[in-house]
């Protein structure tokens, strides 16, 4: 039986291994959207949302000075 060659350079990739580049260049991170259909919001409902907030801290504010004007004249009247 005759013996097989020798193969040409098999250790020839000793020094230089193959190396996997697919971790270096994965997606950056970033938050992904809910829904891919969004809509944009309009300047309009923007400025209703706006405006129900702002009307809902002026009433809070004046049930809060009404609430300390009665705190007060309680307090004036106890004396």
């Amino acid at each position: 039986m005759v013996e097989p060659a020798p193969q040409l350079g098999a250790w020839g990739d000793l020094a230089h291994p193959a190396i996997n580049c697919s971790l270096c260049f994965r997606k950056t991170s970033r938050p992904e959207p809910i829904d891919q259909n969004t809509k944009a919001v309009s300047a309009d409902a923007t400025r209703m949302v706006l405006d129900h907030y702002a009307l809902r801290a002026k009433l809070l504010h004046q049930a809060h000075l009404v609430l300390r004007n009665l705190i007060a004249q309680r307090a004036a009247d106890a004396t």
